[in-house]
């Protein structure tokens, strides 16, 4: 396994800051003999009934991921202050699940976020609006195989749970402090 990171935080002015984060994985498994195998998978290890995963990568592992964003934020007066922030994060395509199963991958995507908000300069309230996954990017991190699939098909199919990323959504956030 080998792989690197780095990550920068610019002051662009007095008001504007711009961040952002990279990383890369090579990630490969040096043995693992026994591993689970996929559905509809043969067996490179009858006599256990396990697939060979040695020189593969792992599950929830992408080659590429990064991260960029703004942070803006400015006083209109010397009663309030403006923020913003934009950000978004990118992530390579990865396999959902420990058996490497080609049905559960998640495709490479963006998500993008955004907050505006203004408050007080001496900081005891504010009000925010926030959105999160405003491409409503379909995005799952974690995928199995129902245990009863195979033997209610009688092995001639299979079925997957995921859990997913929460689709578009927007809050309005209220913030006072005594």
């Amino acid at each position: 396994t080998q792989g690197v990171e780095g990550d920068f935080r610019v002051l662009v002015t007095e008001d504007l800051e711009v961040y952002g984060s990279f990383a890369y994985l090579d990630f490969e498994f040096d043995s693992f003999e026994l591993a689970g195998c996929a559905f509809g998978v043969t067996p490179t290890n009858p006599a256990t009934g396990t697939c060979s995963l040695t020189g593969q990568t792992t599950s929830l592992a992408p080659e590429w991921s990064a991260n960029l964003g703004l942070n803006y934020s400015r006083e209109i007066n010397s009663a309030l202050n403006i923020d913003a922030n934009l950000h978004l994060d990118y992530m390579d395509d990865y396999f959902l699940s420990y058996d490497l199963d080609k049905n559960r991958v998640q495709e490479s995507y963006v998500m993008v976020s955004a907050v505006i908000g203004i408050g007080s300069t001496s900081g005891n309230w504010r009000v925010s609006l926030i959105g999160d996954n405003l491409t409503d990017k379909r995005v799952s991190y974690r995928s199995d195989g129902l245990p009863l699939a195979g033997a209610l098909t009688q092995g001639t199919g299979n079925a997957y749970s995921g859990f997913y990323a929460r689709p578009r959504n927007y809050t309005l956030k209220f913030e006072y402090r005594l």
